[in-house]
């Protein structure tokens, strides 16, 4: 079967703008420590900078029960590379988003 060389979506650009990296949702996150090698893998159903936002508050006002990443830094003295976080692949599937968080911690302890 032949297929034509040109389709029409290749000759228009995109009509959507790409998402800002803070405002997508449903994301496993990474953020890492300045003063050691550890990573916070995280996963949410919320936008990124509101999650991100959430960390550096708990950080700032020592709240270590509302945040896995002020436990680990408030006891530690370390300080976090907030500019540094990331999204790591992920899924929309609750489950699948809670197995690929898993995978991704799993592989930074080893």
């Amino acid at each position: 079967m032949l297929k034509p060389h040109q389709i029409i979506g290749n000759l228009f650009s995109k009509p959507k703008d790409t998402v800002p990296k803070y405002q997508i949702r449903r994301i496993i996150h990474s953020i890492n420590s300045n003063d050691c090698d550890k990573l916070h893998i995280g996963e949410t159903k919320r936008k990124f900078n509101p999650r991100l936002r959430k960390h550096q508050k708990a950080v700032e006002q020592k709240f270590p029960r509302k945040s896995a990443l002020a436990e680990h830094c408030l006891p530690s003295g370390h300080a976090i590379s907030w500019e540094s976080s990331t999204i790591l692949p992920t899924t929309t599937s609750w489950r699948n988003r809670r197995l690929l968080e898993v995978w991704e911690s799993n592989k930074c302890t080893r």
